[in-house]
């Protein structure tokens, strides 16, 4: 093996053209064991010279240092679905949790309260503010707590975004129903105590509502604009218990606009509503939706209401016509009562009795 930077000779046993000694020029013969003479001519009995070799070592190259991790931002789902990476002992330049509550709003109108059944609707108008103030991950789910070593900016957004959670439930929530949330950690923890209560109700709110929407009928008079709206306005409380229900569809709540309206809407009402709830239809009457159908059965209202006007009115002017021609005749028939009268009255005032002195007889009737 050999060793870099150092020559290595190689050492090699000099030979010899013949083994016996041959005499000198001067005739003389060396002893034995005595180095040859060197001959005349060198190239043809000159002893194999030593042979060295010198090996160069490689250049030595250092070692490439391993590249920096980095903090890689992830989004708070991401965090959620894959598990947080190693990351080195340096504090993460990108925190892991965004502060949220760019808003600012913490109050909406209704008040979560168990005597107005209001959990769906209250629920729904929570989502919507959490989604505006960007901590809906901190309500539904349980977002993991970061680091505060190697992300103090995550751990402190985390506080944040968790509080103002818990904040925006608790200036919305009755004093009654404030008893299932005091103590809670997290806003996650909140909302979970509050689900547990009021989702176990939904059936018997259900049944309730569905039972509300179906009592609701229009009669014969009835203005029917503020009857659609009342009907919208129930359908859409129901709707929200049945967002994964495929009966409570659009082509439902189309048949029950139909059945609340009275039996002399039936002709109208008809052509646009389907035989079944299942069936596909071509008819492009048919294709109308909920919305297109009350915008139809409005704008009909309206030309009912307005021809019972014009009717009414033209009705009106001919009863006063008719009673004008009535007044007219029975004017002129006292007009000639009287004329007659008054020519009898005239007739009788003209008698005068020269005998006597008095009226309304002659002197030969006196």
């Amino acid at each position: 093996m050999d060793i870099v930077g150092i020559k290595h000779p190689v050492v090699q046993q000099p030979t010899y053209q013949d083994t016996d000694p041959e005499p000198r020029e001067d005739g003389l013969i060396d002893p034995p064991g005595s180095p040859p003479p060197t001959p005349a001519n060198p190239s043809l009995r000159a002893p194999i010279q030593l042979a060295t070799r010198t090996v160069t070592a490689a250049p030595i190259i250092p070692p490439v240092p391993p590249a920096p991790q980095m903090a890689v931002p992830v989004t708070q789902i991401q965090q959620q679905v894959y598990p947080a990476p190693v990351v080195s002992q340096a504090v993460m330049a990108v925190p892991s949790i965004v502060k949220g509550g760019g808003s600012g709003i913490t109050k909406i109108k209704e008040t979560l309260d168990n005597k107005k059944n209001n959990w769906l609707t209250w629920s729904e108008s929570m989502m919507t503010l959490f989604d505006i103030n960007d901590v809906v991950e901190f309500v539904v789910s349980a977002v993991p707590f970061p680091d505060s070593v190697y992300d103090p900016i995550g751990a402190k957004n985390w506080c944040f975004n968790n509080s103002f959670a818990k904040i925006c439930i608790d200036n919305n929530t009755a004093p009654t129903e404030k008893v299932y949330t005091q103590s809670c950690p997290t806003a996650h923890k909140m909302w979970t105590n509050l689900r547990s209560i009021y989702k176990s109700e939904d059936y018997m709110v259900y049944m309730d509502q569905l039972k509300s929407l179906l009592e609701i009928q229009a009669v014969e008079g009835t203005n029917i604009p503020k009857h659609l709206a009342r009907l919208k306005r129930q359908w859409d409380k129901l709707a929200l218990f049945s967002k994964h229900n495929k009966l409570m569809g659009d082509a439902f709540f189309k048949c029950i606009i139909a059945q609340s309206l009275p039996r002399s809407w039936n002709a109208f009402t008809n052509p646009y509503v389907q035989g079944h709830v299942d069936k596909t239809d071509k008819d492009p009457n048919k294709r109308v939706n909920s919305q297109q159908l009350i915008g139809l059965i409005k704008q009909e209202y309206k030309m009912i209401k307005s021809q019972k006007k014009r009717d009414a009115k033209a009705q009106k002017q001919s009863e006063k016509n008719n009673s004008s021609l009535a007044n007219r005749l029975s004017e002129s028939s006292n007009n000639k009562k009287a004329s007659t009268s008054n020519g009898f009255s005239n007739l009788c005032a003209k008698k005068h009795c020269k005998h006597c002195g008095q009226d309304n007889h002659y002197k030969l009737e006196c």
